[in-house]
């Protein structure tokens, strides 16, 4: 949803006499909109009542309860565990041996984990041009102009953000730059230094039924595995999404493995089609 149709889905939210359930990763939209949070983590249901930020103090409170309490008992464990192997066989056998029996019925807290995060950046190529693009009466389209002429450059260093309705044509511009799609008219100039990555905003794949490993590895078949997987790795895949099929990867996941296609080659012109879409 672009921005205008986000602000009445809240506004529309706010004002609805029954209850909802939303699913979504952008944390302001459901800032505005819901009252109680249910965190999904490592198969259990957590439900917080109040705001997302709220929620996310708590569970950090949480968290840092939790393990207290883990470190304590895996304390306790290991005092416990010491004492069975040196009285086991001798005096205090009987009290060793109830020990033992108590710790094969004690409801273990499993290991605390964090998802991993991403932590990259995208590969610079160098170039000493200072305008990268300029357009000349560019009309973008298909049948007919979806925009009047567009007149503007775009500078080494910039960061440019397309802003409007969807349909208006914000994709059609960046598939005409990269000469995916032809101009309606006009015409426009790319500096020769000029390196694009091309983030595209679906996610569709010419085999969903392989990994991303195999995936990487069939784009860029110079590249080791190892240096495959830590790409991956850094975007916050882990090893076992990174083996699993693409089709039973969630759409963020899914994004992920593109973000990892950007970091295996050096450019100095990202263009970024709706990158945040499926991403927390």
């Amino acid at each position: 949803l672009d921005t205008n149709h986000i602000d009445w889905l809240s506004d529309y939210l706010n004002h609805f006499e029954g209850a909802f359930i939303t699913i979504s990763h952008d944390y302001d939209f459901l800032e505005r909109v819901t009252t109680c949070i249910a965190d999904i983590e490592f198969g259990k249901i957590t439900k917080y009542t109040g705001t997302l930020q709220q929620a996310f103090r708590q569970k950090e409170e949480n968290k840092a309860s939790y393990l207290k309490a883990y470190e304590n008992q895996q304390r306790k464990i290991e005092k416990t565990k010491a004492y069975i192997r040196k009285y086991k066989a001798g005096s205090r056998s009987t009290i060793a041996k109830s020990r033992e029996k108590q710790l094969a019925h004690m409801d273990i807290l499993t290991p605390p984990s964090n998802r991993v995060k991403a932590n990259f950046r995208f590969p610079y190529h160098a170039t000493a041009s200072q305008i990268l693009l300029t357009t000349n009466d560019l009309e973008i389209g298909y049948d007919r102009a979806l925009l009047p002429a567009l007149n503007f450059s775009i500078g080494r260093d910039q960061k440019v953000v397309l802003k409007g309705f969807n349909g208006i044509g914000k994709s059609t511009l960046i598939k005409t730059i990269i000469k995916e799609i032809p101009a309606i008219d006009g015409d426009f100039e790319i500096a020769s230094t000029v390196k694009f990555g091309y983030f595209k905003q679906d996610l569709k794949w010419p085999n969903n039924m392989v990994t991303p490993l195999q995936y990487l590895q069939g784009e860029y078949p110079d590249q080791k595995q190892k240096e495959l997987r830590q790409v991956l790795s850094r975007t916050g895949l882990t090893a076992e999404e990174a083996m699993k099929p693409l089709k039973q990867l969630s759409g963020g996941e899914q994004s992920k493995v593109k973000i990892a296609e950007l970091l295996l080659t050096s450019s100095n012109f990202l263009l970024l089609d709706e990158p945040t879409n499926h991403l927390d």
